[in-house]
Formats: structure tokens, sequence, C-alpha cells
């Protein structure tokens, strides 16, 4: 079962008088969060956006800044989004239909965790990273199912605030260490930057104690 939830706007009502703007309850804000009454500010679950803790923290940093006149903007195309089911879900930026709307060009990579070995060493390959990368070879949004996602998909989110790409990741040499999962994030910048089919051959064992090998087809654009 699932419900919604509406704004708790309660103690507003001398802002509503004096004509603060609001959508069904939701108050309206500009990316410097500030409301349509200069100097008043607005965050969290009260205005329009994922209701996330993590946003809101974000948003209230935007709106201090702001009021402290200092120039700051609320950007929420790199705001990371946890789906917090067995296993794990999340994703930044664009989805892959969203990207080809908007820029029409695009690729997109998969990296499988049964190709990592500390995925396979932990018993936990069941998962894969994508990313989606624009004409330039620019991050637009990344995506990422397995054990800890929520987590590794920050990686993503810092390398499209620097506005990274899939080259300089590559280049980022830490993010290719086998100990860690994270490799996958650098796995899928690397397919892109060969630009060539790349097959991932490995052998699983299922809860029958039978071997079994995959082949799993790891081509952009798909």
């Amino acid at each position: 079962m699932a419900v919604s939830r509406r704004a708790n706007t309660s103690g507003l009502e001398q802002l509503m008088e004096q004509g603060l703007e609001n959508e069904r309850g939701r108050v309206l804000v500009n990316e410097k969060m500030e409301t349509n009454l200069p100097g008043i500010y607005a965050i969290g679950d009260l205005v329009h956006g994922a209701g996330l803790a993590h946003v809101a923290s974000e948003e209230g940093e935007v709106a201090a800044d702001n009021a402290m006149g200092h120039a700051a903007k609320m950007d929420y195309r790199v705001v990371p989004n946890p789906v917090y089911t067995f296993p794990e879900i999340s994703f930044v930026g664009l989805t892959e239909a969203k990207a080809k709307e908007e820029h029409g060009e695009v690729r997109v990579e998969r990296f499988p965790w049964a190709a990592n070995g500390k995925a396979v060493g932990s018993a936990h390959s069941e998962g894969f990273t994508k990313v989606i990368l624009g004409k330039y070879n620019e991050i637009v949004g990344a995506h990422i199912i397995g054990p800890d996602a929520t987590n590794l998909i920050t990686e993503y989110s810092l390398a499209m605030r620097n506005e990274l790409t899939g080259d300089e990741i590559i280049g980022t040499k830490l993010l290719g260490r086998s100990t860690r999962i994270p490799p996958s994030v650098r796995g899928c910048a690397r397919q892109s930057w060969q630009r060539r089919g790349v097959r991932f051959i490995f052998r699983q064992s299922s809860q029958h104690g039978q071997d079994s090998t995959q082949e799993y087809p790891a081509k952009g654009g798909g």
C-alpha cells in the first residue's frame, strides 16, 4: 500500500495572506530556494522536490548561503536518488529515455558486477552499473543496482557536479582497484572510451552446485 503526503503549512497563514505563492500547498521557490516574498526561503517537504533528507539538507545550505548574501543555486541534476530495497537501487541525473529526448545522441554503457572480483568473492554479483554519456562523453545519468548502490552512486554525483567526462574518470586510477566494487564505475567509462563491443564471460555456481558459463555483451547504445 502506498500513500502520499502533503506539506505542513501550519503557522504560515500571515505569509499566505501576503501572497506567498504555492501550488497545492507546496511553496514555490526559485533555484536560490527563495520564495516570491524577498528574503523568505523555504526548503524540504514544504517545497516541490524529491522529499529526501539529504536533499533538504542541501536546500537548507543553499538557502542559508543566499540569506547571508552569498550566491548559491540548488542543482537537482546531481542529487543522488536512493531506493532502499534488496538489492539496493540508486540513480542520478537523467534516465535513458529522458537523455535521448534532451540530448538526442547518447551512449549507454553497462558493467555487470559479475565481472568484478570483490562482488563475486562476496557473493553479491547480481547487479550492474549503467552510465549514460552525451555527445561529448559527458555523464548525463547513471544507475546502479546491487549491494551498497546507494553509497556508490555518490561517485557519479561528484563526477557530474564537477563536469567530469568518461575519459577523466578513466584517468582516476583510484577507481580501478579491484579491491572495491566501484571499479564498475570506471568500467562503464572505459567501455565508452574503447568504443567497441566488450564481452564479459564468467562462470557462476548455482545453488545446486552446478557451474554455468554466461556471456554478457556490453556494447554502447543500449
